[in-house]
């Protein structure tokens, strides 16, 4: 084997490959969900089988495809996109996404980057991303993750699992689209306005006590490890891990003022405090034992207050059983009445 150079497209996708001088030693054209419509090999350059079509194909992904440039059947006809298997011939997702994403096309849970091939990607099997070509007006993610998280000014420290990354994503876009729904501003510019220039750090938090995450600032929010993979929805845990510590870091970022009046307004309305008690919801939509919308089962008023800032950001909270449309219990209508009214004014001074 000797060394290749690719040249990608706007989707990332390998469509030439090149060796040191410069020679064009392979080329790759797509349909739009990802079948290869034409492949061509140098000859001359291939003879002594030094060089190869490379398994990283449409959008970069690693393909299980059969070899176009040979008639034989070696592959099983899937491409490999980290969390989920994805099949260019269907233009579908193997198996339904274990979160569900934003807009109409996210409730098809099997749909290929909202059905748009031709200007989005999705490197982790979870999230829609623009390619290169996407304008940046419109406040869609760019083509990588961490392009993404630039545009929201956040940068990750330490050696970070591609699906602790996605978490990190999703977290950061469900709290900046909140923050921008309710303030009427630009969700990256007002994410940028409070938080700063925001560093995730995987490691280095001796006040994580070996589990979970830390927040140090405004700025500065660690973890030494997020939901596991053995959840079915692990996915889905580590975004909520993420906006908990958000939720710390704005408190930080207001001075605290967030915690010290829901230090307050508890001493005036019970319902407002949290039961300790492991098999208590008190208004969140989880119990205290599972981990789930509830991250820190702690009664103090700075993680009730991040707990409730997961409750706003995703509109989720404890619903009454008997109620088979999904009402909110009493107490879960004051904490979200709460955050709306305190998180407008500190949103939208």
């Amino acid at each position: 084997m000797k060394v290749e150079y690719f040249l990608s497209d706007h989707l990332g996708s390998t469509s030439i490959s090149t060796d040191t001088a410069g020679v064009k030693v392979s080329e790759m054209r797509y349909k739009p969900w990802g079948e290869v419509r034409y492949a061509w090999t140098n000859d001359t350059l291939n003879a002594n089988s030094a060089y190869a079509l490379t398994r990283y194909t449409f959008t970069g992904q690693y393909s299980h495809m059969d070899d176009p440039s040979t008639p034989a059947s070696e592959g099983f006809g899937l491409m490999h996109y980290g969390a989920r298997m994805y099949d260019p011939a269907l233009g579908r997702f193997t198996s339904a996404d274990t979160i569900v994403p934003g807009g109409v096309q996210g409730y098809d849970r099997y749909a290929y980057v909202n059905n748009s091939p031709v200007n989005y990607t999705d490197p982790s099997g979870h999230i829609s991303m623009c390619g290169a070509s996407c304008e940046t007006e419109y406040e869609k993610p760019q083509y990588s993750i961490d392009d993404v998280l630039a545009k929201y000014g956040v940068k990750l420290k330490g050696k970070w699992d591609i699906r602790y990354k996605a978490a990190v994503v999703l977290g950061v876009l469900a709290v900046a689209g909140k923050f921008g729904e309710v303030s009427g501003k630009s969700p990256s510019e007002i994410f940028k306005t409070i938080y700063g220039q925001l560093t995730f750090t995987w490691g280095s938090c001796n006040d994580c006590n070996g589990a979970g995450g830390y927040t140090y600032g405004r700025s500065d929010i660690r973890f030494v490890s997020m939901s596991g993979f053995n959840h079915s929805d692990w996915l889905l845990r580590a975004r909520n891990n993420v906006i908990h510590e958000l939720g710390h870091a704005f408190n930080w970022a207001m001075n605290q003022t967030p915690e010290l009046r829901l230090t307050n307004d508890m001493g005036f309305d019970e319902l407002l405090l949290r039961d300790p008690d492991s098999n208590s919801y008190s208004g969140f939509a989880s119990r205290n034992n599972e981990r789930t919308w509830v991250q820190n089962p702690a009664t103090t008023a700075s993680e009730v207050f991040a707990d409730q800032f997961l409750g706003w950001t995703m509109n989720k909270w404890q619903t009454d059983a008997g109620n088979r449309y999904g009402k909110w219990t009493v107490q879960s209508a004051t904490r979200a009445n709460w955050m709306t009214t305190n998180m407008a004014e500190w949103l939208y001074p």
